[in-house]
């Protein structure tokens, strides 16, 4: 089954997403900075969150340069993963 990546409109910023059938997932990274967080501090935060850290993980994709990490959550946890941000 192929994947495939599609750029979603979010706040001003194209925010990858990777489809691979009915499964879609989000790129992390982008998404935290969008919103203005820092990604060492979210992405240790989904690691431990207890039900995120299920649906969290490392795929590989083409960039720039070659293939690299990227840290993806299925796009149906994100509304769970956003109820978790504080505001200051």
């Amino acid at each position: 089954m192929s994947r495939f990546v599609e750029i979603v409109p979010f706040h001003d910023h194209g925010l990858p997403t990777i489809r691979q059938g009915d499964q879609v997932e989000v790129v992390m990274r982008p998404l935290v900075g969008a919103i203005g967080l820092s990604w060492n501090g979210q992405f240790e935060r989904l690691k431990r969150h207890p039900v995120l850290s299920h649906s969290v993980r490392v795929t590989r994709t083409d960039g720039t340069g070659g293939e690299r990490d990227t840290v993806v959550l299925d796009l149906k946890m994100l509304p769970g993963y956003l109820a978790t941000i504080q505001s200051e």
